[in-house]
């Protein structure tokens, strides 16, 4: 009976051990994100292939609209997929991610999750526009027109199968 306690015991300190070692990593994990990414900005996860992780990159003040509560938006875009590599966008000067948050959701079905994002232009405004990982690259998949005038925003609701 002391044998099985003491067994029991020792596998308890192990997964303690292990669980311990998963969340530091877990918060190493998420600060290089945030390290990299906006000041207020938040990484998306979501389970599945594709874009697993997702955030936005490059703090930069060139789009001085400032809807979020400041004039820092994103030069770019990060998705990490299944297998832990990293993809990036980087936008050309005339453009930044208006957002704080990327979503992830597979909107066509094939079992892999596409990156949706609010992208806005210096002279257009904000637009939609949906990123996947193809081959080795993320890739603009799909856009809407922007609004049609500079410091215009938009904002996703929700992203469901209604």
């Amino acid at each position: 009976m002391v044998k099985l306690a003491r067994r029991i015991l020792y596998a308890a300190s192990q997964l303690r051990e292990a669980a311990v070692s998963l969340a530091f990593l877990l918060l190493l994990t998420g600060t290089a994100a945030a390290q990299s990414g906006l000041p207020d900005g938040g990484v998306a996860r979501a389970p599945g292939a594709g874009a697993v992780t997702a955030w936005y990159g490059q703090p930069t003040t060139r789009y001085g609209h400032g809807v979020l509560g400041d004039a820092i938006e994103a030069g770019s875009l990060v998705a990490v997929d299944e297998a832990g590599r990293s993809h990036a966008v980087v936008l050309p000067e005339s453009q930044v991610f208006e957002d704080i948050t990327p979503r992830l959701a597979d909107l066509d079905g094939d079992g892999r999750n596409e990156v949706v994002t609010i992208r806005s232009t210096v002279s257009s405004g904000a637009s939609v526009a949906v990123y996947g990982i193809a081959g080795a690259r993320l890739t603009e998949l799909a856009s809407t027109r922007p609004i049609g005038r500079p410091n215009r925003w938009l904002s996703i609701a929700a992203i469901a199968d209604f």
